[in-house]
């Protein structure tokens, strides 16, 4: 190589040596100062993205992770939106799944509660009844009419810790039903007479029939409406029943079948009014009744008797 060759190469290493003298320099202040991985973002990344430290000290709730990934590639202004959007899903969502889920419990929850109702007594199948309901420790309801000699029965009815209620003196659907002041003057009668063995006038009421009876159209158009709204403005409350043991179908019915109609009419219901009889001819439904009993106890009923407390089952009237 000439001189001048020689003098060519000698410049260009002297500039390569004083551009990496400076490039080292540079690197050195920038190890010292550099506090926030600012060095290695510029050397080894691609691109640089601005960290905001507010996303970290308020993390995202973790329903809302995709929500987080997409507000750190955005400004400022745009994280501020996005992080206030969860709490308002949830102020407007939470409380409608809660609600649902409130009322469905109470429902479940509701207690399983029956009521064994028994019409048309007493009679000599009275006694067996009573000491039927004391074996199972349970407490019933008696709808009584008029019946002669059986004032003994009516008082052990009472002392023995059941409910006594009215149902009729004559049970004569033409008598009862052919009109307002005809029903009330056979109710007024069997209450007297219920008060003067007892001590005091049961407000509890059984319609004959029931409240949806029809037969009553016969006799007087409306009568059940109008029956209806002037017990209750009288102070009485009246039961029908949403269980029947078909013990009244016939005559004679047979044990096995009231006690299956029963059972069936149970269902899922978890308020049980069960309408059975206590007249002369129901021997079969004094048999019925400690399976009845124990099929709704294995079930869960507890079983009591009406009271204040109880809320009536009430048919649709139809006349």
């Amino acid at each position: 190589m000439n001189r001048k060759g020689k003098s060519k190469a000698f410049t260009v290493l002297l500039v390569v040596m004083v551009m990496a003298a400076a490039l080292l320099a540079v690197i050195a202040v920038l190890n010292i100062t550099d506090t926030n991985g600012l060095l290695d973002t510029l050397l080894f990344s691609n691109s640089y993205e601005p960290v905001f430290e507010s996303i970290e000290t308020e993390p995202m709730p973790s329903s809302t992770t995709t929500m987080t990934t997409t507000t750190t590639t955005t400004t400022a202004t745009t994280t501020t939106t996005t992080t206030t959007a969860p709490s308002t899903i949830q102020t407007v969502l939470l409380p409608s799944a809660t609600t649902t889920t409130a009322a469905t419990q109470s429902e479940a929850d509701k207690p399983l509660t029956a009521y064994l109702t028994f019409d048309d007594g007493p009679s000599d199948n009275t006694a067996q009844i009573l000491d039927i309901l004391d074996r199972y420790s349970v407490k019933g309801t008696f709808f009584v009419v008029y019946r002669k000699g059986y004032e003994d029965t009516y008082k052990a009815i009472a002392q023995r810790g059941h409910t006594i209620a009215l149902h009729s003196w004559t049970h004569d659907y033409e008598k009862i039903y052919a009109s307002e002041e005809a029903y009330f003057e056979d109710l007024d009668r069997i209450g007297t007479y219920v008060e003067g063995l007892v001590g005091y006038r049961p407000t509890f009421v059984r319609f004959p029939g029931g409240s949806s009876n029809t037969v009553s159209k016969k006799y007087c158009k409306g009568i059940m409406s109008t029956l209806a709204v002037s017990l209750e403005q009288k102070g009485y409350r009246y039961f029908d029943w949403n269980v029947s043991s078909g013990d009244a179908s016939a005559l004679h019915v047979k044990r096995s079948t009231i006690v299956n109609n029963v059972k069936r009419d149970i269902g899922k219901k978890r308020e049980l009014t069960i309408l059975m009889h206590d007249s002369p001819a129901k021997t079969t439904t004094v048999e019925a009744l400690p399976e009845i009993i124990e099929h709704l106890q294995q079930q869960g009923f507890q079983l009591l008797p009406i009271t204040d407390q109880t809320t009536p089952v009430h048919q649709t009237i139809a006349n």
